[in-house]
C-alpha cells in the first residue's frame, strides 16, 4: 500500500480591535479498515477535507462577556 500524494493544511487569521476572522483548511487521512467482517472491496477509504471560515466579535460589559460568532464549514468526502 503506497501513496505519495501530498496534502497541505493551514490556518490564517486576523484580529482588529474586537473583531476577528480565521480561514483554515485541513484533512483527515485515508487508510484501510481492519474489521474482518467487512468485504475486501470496502476496506480502503480516501481522505476527507475540511475548509472553515470563522468570523466574530467579542466584547464585555463589566462582568458580562458578549461573543458573537459565525462559522461556515465545508466538507469534501471522497468515496471509493
Amino acid at each position: 500500500f503506497s501513496n505519495s500524494k501530498s496534502i497541505y493544511s493551514g490556518r490564517i487569521g486576523i484580529k482588529y480591535k474586537n473583531y476577528y476572522l480565521s480561514i483554515s483548511h485541513g484533512h483527515k487521512a485515508g487508510g484501510f479498515n481492519q474489521n474482518p467482517y467487512i468485504n475486501e472491496s470496502n476496506r480502503l477509504y480516501n481522505p476527507e477535507y475540511n475548509s472553515n471560515l470563522d468570523l466574530g466579535f467579542k466584547t464585555n460589559f463589566g462582568n458580562l462577556i458578549f461573543n458573537f460568532n459565525f462559522m461556515e464549514k465545508g466538507n469534501k468526502l471522497n468515496d471509493i
